[in-house]
């Protein structure tokens, strides 16, 4: 009998979590798993990312889950997948950020699933609320732990934020699964120096440091997202036309990382970059904030510095007058996100993660004895 896994996560909406839940069942799929994505809807800012979707998805649709912090139909939205898991009966239900964290795992302990998985892609235990609802989440976050047989992390930082740092889950039962994704290679940008930033135009992203970088050099920026900071954005090309450039939300960022020599990322909290790392793979350095798990991704192939402006210029400058750094880096960091984040590798870790859960065997054991050092975990919290 094949092995039911049931992924839930809150929102087919812009950025990578949606990009992971998908790869991550149909690879699972092609291994003989049973898998099924259930998704809630998404919200007014939200950007639509169900271009993403092939026919071969098993979506499942979630109309009372919203991305909302606290919603009224969170009751209703607990019940449907309820519902969902005792029609189904999935051996295992993994969720993916912070709201399908809550209700779905609720929703699995009441249903008697056997294993409940947890993927932190970020967090939300810092920096998008004010300090008395960060409290909160984090006492949440720890409750629902208990009753969660294994704990995801994208990156060892996150590993020390959610097992030292705020104490969320025990380190015996956190462990990192980076994303794995397929990362064309890219030949190098024509023409003038370009420097790329991608993504959500919201508030954790610091599109204010951008437009601080933007006037403190001569360079040309390619922006690409949207979001309800566009204003931001649209004040910038509109203040040096032909610079700054907004190209829109993508459903195919690859053109764009085509014209850009480097990449730059500005936001006060990360988890796991999506960009960045489809921008490695194409062979683009990148210059960023030290923040969440991009000291993780940058290793020694891109440039990370403090929250500020000069210093973000500073690092973008260099790189566009030594033109053979730059592409050194580039081609250091393709290297980098092939080891670290292609496709086969998530998926091995995945099934390695679901087979310990399925046969009873200590999970710790297992990943260490079949891909020792892949994983840092074990031992008390």
């Amino acid at each position: 009998m094949s092995t039911r896994v049931l992924r839930i996560l809150t929102r087919l909406g812009a950025g990578g979590p949606p990009l992971h839940c998908l790869i991550a069942n149909r690879a699972l799929a092609a291994r003989g798993y049973e898998t099924r994505l259930a998704v809630g809807e998404r919200g007014q800012d939200d950007l639509p990312m169900d271009y993403l979707l092939q026919p071969q998805d098993a979506l499942i649709r979630i109309p009372a889950m919203t991305p909302a912090l606290v919603h009224h139909s969170d009751v209703t939205a607990v019940v449907q997948l309820y519902r969902l898991m005792r029609q189904w009966s999935p051996h295992i239900v993994h969720t993916h950020t912070a709201k399908a964290g809550l209700l779905g795992r609720v929703a699995a302990v009441l249903a008697g699933v056997p294993h409940i998985v947890h993927t932190f892609h970020g967090n939300v235990l810092r920096g998008y609320f004010n300090p008395a609802i960060n409290l909160l989440i984090r006492a949440v976050e720890k409750v629902l732990a208990l009753g969660t047989d294994a704990v995801c992390v994208l990156s060892a930082q996150q590993r020390g934020e959610i097992v030292h740092q705020f104490g969320i889950a025990p380190a015996r039962k956190t462990f990192i699964v980076p994303l794995g994704m397929d990362l064309p290679e890219l030949p190098g940008a024509p023409g003038e120096f370009t420097v790329g930033w991608l993504g959500r135009f919201v508030p954790v992203k610091n599109l204010m440091l951008l437009a601080d970088v933007v006037r403190r050099t001569p360079l040309h920026f390619l922006i690409a997202g949207d979001g309800p900071d566009r204003d931001t954005v649209r004040a910038l090309t509109e203040a040096f036309p032909g610079r700054v450039e907004w190209v829109g939300w993508q459903q195919d960022i690859l053109p764009v990382l085509a014209r850009c020599h480097v990449l730059v990322q500005t936001s006060r909290n990360e988890g796991t970059p999506v960009a960045l790392i489809q921008g490695m793979g194409a062979g683009r350095p990148f210059v960023a904030t030290g923040v969440g798990g991009v000291p993780d991704v940058a290793g020694t192939h891109s440039l990370v510095t403090p929250e500020d402006a000069q210093a973000l210029s500073e690092a973008l400058l260099r790189l566009s007058q030594a033109s053979d750094e730059c592409r050194s880096r580039g081609a250091e960091a393709r290297r980098f996100a092939l080891e670290h984040y292609g496709k086969q590798r998530m998926v091995d870790q995945l099934d390695r993660l679901y087979q310990g859960l399925m046969t009873g065997q200590p999970i710790v054991d297992t990943l260490r004895a079949e891909a020792p050092g892949l994983y840092v975990t074990g031992g008390k919290a």
